[in-house]
C-alpha cells in the first residue's frame, strides 16, 4: 500500500495540539513533531492515480504557504 507523508509548518507553541489533532482525524496513520524545517511529519494512506480516497478527504491546507527556507520552495536562487 502507498502512503503519503506530509510535512507541516504551525504556529508557534501548537505543534503538539496539532500532531495530536491531526492522529485523531480518520486516515491518518501517524502525525509526530519533528525538528528542522518542519514542524511535523504525518503518514497517510495513498490512492491509486486518478482515484480518490482517504487523502483527498483531508483538508485543504491552503494554497500560498511557502516554505521559510528560500531553498526548499521553488524559487531560483538569488546571486550573491
Amino acid at each position: 500500500m502507498l502512503s503519503a507523508y506530509v510535512l507541516i509548518l504551525t504556529e508557534v507553541g501548537k505543534v503538539a495540539h496539532v500532531a495530536q489533532a491531526l492522529s485523531d482525524l480518520d486516515g491518518v496513520q501517524v502525525a509526530e513533531d519533528i525538528t528542522g524545517p518542519y514542524d511535523i511529519i504525518a503518514r497517510v494512506p495513498g490512492v491509486q492515480s486518478g482515484s480518490t480516497g482517504p487523502a483527498g478527504s483531508l483538508p485543504d491546507p491552503g494554497r500560498g504557504r511557502r516554505h521559510p527556507h528560500p531553498d526548499l520552495h521553488g524559487d531560483p536562487p538569488v546571486a550573491a
